[in-house]
């Protein structure tokens, strides 16, 4: 009925966001985990994994910054971060949902 209907769509909004977030942290900017996937398996430490060191917060700053610019003036070509989120997230959440299709 209702409540089996309100409780699927509530867990898979918990998904869906819990699948926002894994790909989030996976970014290979230095504040997240990403980078310290990326900083134990890099033997040679060149100039971009410095420049990702030293400034990759304000990569994220600058990605954050555009994806507001986007949303406000509704140019969504430059929103470089939200692009790849749809893409990621929609590549890892078809065969979830599919799987969790199964069930309910």
């Amino acid at each position: 009925g209702y409540f089996t209907m309100v409780l699927q769509n509530a867990l898979g909004y918990i998904v869906s966001l819990s699948i926002v977030f894994f790909v989030f942290n996976l970014l290979p900017v230095y504040p997240l985990d990403g980078f310290r996937v990326v900083d134990s398996f890099a033997t040679k430490r060149g100039k971009v994994y410095y420049f990702l060191r030293n400034y990759g917060i304000y990569v994220l700053y600058a990605l954050f910054a555009l994806s507001i610019i986007a949303d406000f003036t509704g140019y969504y070509q430059i929103d470089i971060f939200g692009n790849f989120m749809r893409l990621v997230v929609g590549l890892i959440e078809k065969p979830i949902t599919a799987f969790w299709g199964l069930f309910f």
